[in-house]
């Protein structure tokens, strides 16, 4: 093709991509909107309390870049607390001492900051809209919320994604005004309203609260990391991956140059 695509898990988030490239914005920009869109369609995975890695492909410098914005845990753990962790498994899995500090916003925001085109505002206009106008759920999303019994164990999810006590039915308008708020104050104020604002205000007054670890230095300390990305050739083709600790890329790597040998 010669013009744009945009793929994501969820066709709703997918669509804010191609708005913004046909608002004239490039890749990044497109990439770091739906990043935050699926923070409103995808809440499992898709999340401004998350992390990942990227793959951006510079085309003038013919240059591949690495971004690790995966979580990190919180400074002030103990030998004791992991210890604590390791033998309680809910503890471990669900809730305030299952939280490692969130990668995502920095890593979204700095990229863009490096690579983007448009101004964020711009781009995080539409998923503002997205979350205060409300979202249809999908089969997939019922599906999710039934099978994440967790849920109900946190007063704010269970007010946000059950409804007479049962998960939101499929079709139904989920309006997301706290996540909107959020997106708003992203807009405006940066990595700051995250990481040292109002958003990181209410995350601390949550930890402590709750017992959990993240401090407020932990938030300001966050950074994503930019680094060159590992690669082999297939059958003469060079095929680029996240280093560690993205999962699985370097047996990806070795499955590839496993295979190569036999028809």
């Amino acid at each position: 093709g010669k013009s744009g695509m945009v793929v994501s898990q969820n066709q709703d988030s997918s669509n804010i991509g191609i708005e913004i490239l046909n608002m004239g914005g490039n890749a990044i920009d497109a990439a770091v909107a739906v990043g935050f869109s699926l923070a409103v369609t995808l809440p499992r995975a898709g999340n401004l309390g998350g992390g990942g890695f990227m793959l951006i492909y510079l085309s003038e410098e013919q240059k591949t870049i690495a971004v690790d914005f995966r979580s990190s845990a919180p400074n002030n753990i103990s030998e004791e607390d992991f210890l604590f962790l390791k033998n309680n498994y809910d503890q471990r899995r669900y809730g305030y001492k299952a939280s490692a500090v969130p990668g995502t916003v920095a890593g979204l925001l700095e990229t863009h900051k490096r690579y983007g085109k448009l101004p964020l505002k711009k781009i995080l206009s539409p998923v503002i809209s997205q979350a205060k106008n409300g979202i249809y759920v999908t089969y997939d999303l019922n599906q999710a919320i039934g099978s994440a019994e967790q849920l109900i164990l946190d007063s704010e999810s269970k007010d946000i994604y059950y409804k007479n006590k049962v998960p939101l039915k499929e079709h139904g308008l989920v309006k997301r005004p706290d996540l909107a708020w959020a997106f708003k104050e992203i807009a405006r104020d940066g990595q700051e309203a995250f990481y040292t604002g109002s958003i990181s205000k209410k995350i601390i007054a949550a930890m402590q609260q709750n017992n959990g670890f993240i401090s407020a230095q932990d938030l300001k300390n966050y950074q994503p990391r930019f680094s060159q990305p590992i690669q082999t050739t297939y059958r003469d083709h060079k095929v680029l991956a996240h280093p560690p600790p993205a999962g699985g890329a370097a047996v990806l790597l070795e499955g590839l140059n496993i295979i190569e040998n036999f028809e």
